[in-house]
């Protein structure tokens, strides 16, 4: 897994604690489709996990040299509104969403939510 970002949306150099020139540690995201998304129906839930892993050797980081955290966008880029979430609760590698609600375009159709894992290793 990996994130997508959105046209016009925040960069990662944005998120606190991103280092786009490191790559001695990659976060993989479990069970996305072949697009790396995962669809959820409007009201929908889901649970996500990732896992920070050396980027080299392919081994999983230790869990406790890692901080994980979750950073969900609109399809502008902004930071998704409280509102549009009924629960979310997120706890080590993994996050937890119950009830979406997504906002409409100007056809009526659904707009996406981006998301992604962050992980701090220590």
């Amino acid at each position: 897994g990996g994130k997508r970002v959105p046209p016009g949306a925040s960069s990662s150099d944005d998120v606190p604690g991103y280092y786009a020139t490191d790559n001695a540690v990659q976060v993989v995201v479990s069970d996305l489709d072949s697009d790396d998304g995962r669809v959820i129906p409007h009201g929908g839930s889901t649970t996500l996990s990732c896992n920070a892993i050396n980027a080299k050797s392919k081994i999983p980081v230790t869990e406790k040299m890692v901080t994980y955290g979750w950073r969900l966008v609109d399809a502008q880029g902004r930071e998704l509104p409280p509102e549009r979430i009924a629960a979310m609760q997120a706890k080590g590698n993994t996050l937890e969403i119950n009830g979406i609600n997504y906002a409409k375009d100007a056809s009526g159709n659904p707009e996406p939510v981006y998301g992604w894992a962050i992980a701090e290793v220590r």
